[in-house]
């Protein structure tokens, strides 16, 4: 189970790498970050909705709880199509670099903002 678990994750790493890069060359046929990451979230739908059926999962939710799901979807959505449309002004390497440095920016925000020292794991990572 733990090799089979090592494969998953590294083909997963494989075939996120290389989103980027396909997705810059739908930009060639006239395709833009907006709806690369709209057609990104469409498709996986049905693969979602399988998995959630085959696993019996339990998808009532809760006027709250789908509050709560919709905010962070057009959050997610919203940083997904900005990474996506800035690979129209710069390398998809240099973007996808910047865009993944965010746990940095947060923590030297929070250590600007609210004085806080990183402990010891956040400092190191």
């Amino acid at each position: 189970m733990k090799a089979k678990g090592i494969v998953l994750t590294i083909l997963s790493a494989v075939i996120y790498g290389f989103t980027p890069v396909i997705g810059r060359m739908t930009y060639t046929m006239g395709s833009n970050g907006i709806t690369l990451a709209f057609f990104r979230y469409l498709f996986v739908l049905p693969f979602l909705f399988i998995l959630a059926l085959m696993k019996k999962e339990n998808m009532k939710l809760s006027g709250k709880q789908l509050r709560a799901i919709v905010e962070v979807s057009l959050g997610c959505s919203f940083t997904v199509a900005l990474l996506y449309s800035s690979y129209s002004y710069t390398a998809v390497g240099t973007a996808t670099t910047i865009h993944f440095m965010y746990p940095l920016w947060v923590s030297l925000a929070i250590s600007m903002i609210f004085r806080e020292k990183p402990e010891k794991p956040q400092a190191v990572s």
